[in-house]
């Protein structure tokens, strides 16, 4: 089996409530500097139609910490960073080398790029969307709400081939009683019990 999976155009009944994945959002983002990409518009499209059926849009912390890492660092920092080489006169192979080696560039580059990471937050506030806190951070034994989804998330892992950031978003939502994702990662389509709002 897999997940449920309906396309953004295709939809016709509407839950109450979605979980709206990271990359999703970083679309959303990006409507309105490339508003002719197919996938954007749609992106955009489909968040007009939850918001005119009154489905309640829900997030988690994991989501915005994913955000500002890809916004920051493999963005930001990582399209700074190729423009310098190491003391071999290579190109850096990593951030953490680059900030090593760097460190008066990195600070530079992590300062130019953060606005962006506020920049992210506001628009995430203007689309209403609610962020969603478990009741510990996730580390096992903390409380039951963060062991069971510990619990969850490494079963996900187990039985399918995913990343380890989408079993956890999986199981967080599945914790808050959320079946239903909206996501562009095709690598949620594996997974049974729930589903997906994609593109394509």
């Amino acid at each position: 089996m897999s997940a449920n999976v309906e396309r953004f155009d295709q939809v016709t009944s509407f839950p109450q409530r979605v979980y709206l994945d990271t990359n999703y959002l970083l679309h959303l983002k990006s409507y309105p500097s490339d508003p002719a990409r197919h996938i954007l518009k749609s992106s955009k499209d489909f968040y007009n139609k939850l918001v005119q059926h009154d489905v309640k849009l829900i997030t988690s912390i994991l989501t915005i910490e994913e955000a500002f890492h890809i916004i920051l660092y493999r963005i930001g920092i990582a399209e700074d960073m190729s423009q310098f080489t190491d003391r071999n006169g290579k190109p850096f192979e990593s951030i953490s080398q680059f900030r090593k080696q760097k460190p008066k560039e990195f600070k530079k580059s992590y300062k130019k790029h953060f606005s962006k990471v506020y920049s992210f937050l506001q628009f995430l506030y203007s689309l209403g969307v609610e962020i969603s806190y478990a009741k510990a951070y996730i580390t096992p034994g903390m409380n039951s709400i963060s062991k069971r989804i510990t619990q969850y998330a490494y079963g996900l892992l187990k039985r399918y081939e995913l990343e380890a950031m989408d079993a956890f978003h999986v199981a967080v939502s599945k914790c808050m009683g959320i079946d239903h994702i909206v996501t562009n990662d095709t690598g949620f389509k594996v997974i049974d019990n729930i589903t997906l709002y994609i593109y394509k």
